[in-house]
């Protein structure tokens, strides 16, 4: 809800309890192992890891844009490769942010370009919103020919021949 959080912090019902995945920054893919991920608290804070390092800090949600708090981060070494991604996703993580939802993703537009965000509970080969459905498939029934007679004439013509015809 917004206007919920803590010292005036705004929490959203659409974006916490849900993990996302980062897939890509601006043109960067990110690679899936190790993974970089976002997650919405309903107390107004959001953590995640960089692919690396785990991160927290506070969000706001103002209409269609997050603005994030101070983010703090763990501060394991890595490989030039990983390091150069915890910048990547960190520095995108601060500000305000306009965001929206593109189909299953959720998308932002942090400092180092938009930032796109798979959940990370489904599958990302998933492209049909009926394959995520949680309900079972009903069985769909056959259609049977109406044993009654149709009431209505026949328009088309008899092509029985006549006497005559014959």
């Amino acid at each position: 809800m917004i206007g919920d959080g803590p010292g005036g912090m705004a929490t959203s019902d659409v974006l916490a309890g849900r993990r996302w995945v980062i897939e890509r920054i601006g043109e960067v893919e990110l690679p899936q192992s190790p993974e970089a991920t976002i997650e919405f608290g309903h107390d107004g804070r959001v953590s995640g890891s960089t692919g690396i390092n785990s991160y927290n800090a506070s969000y706001d949600v103002l209409g269609d844009t997050l603005e994030f708090g101070p983010l703090a981060t763990t501060r394991r070494a890595g490989a030039p490769a990983e390091l150069e991604q915890e910048q990547l996703v960190a520095g995108s993580i601060a500000g305000r942010c306009p965001f929206r939802f593109e189909g299953y993703r959720f998308v932002f537009d942090g400092r180092h370009g938009t930032v796109w965000c798979w959940p990370f509970d489904l599958d990302p080969a998933i492209e049909s919103p009926a394959q995520t459905e949680s309900v079972e498939a009903q069985p769909v029934a056959e259609a049977r020919p109406d044993p009654r007679p149709d009431p209505r004439p026949d328009p088309r013509p008899d092509p029985r021949p006549t006497p005559r015809d014959g």
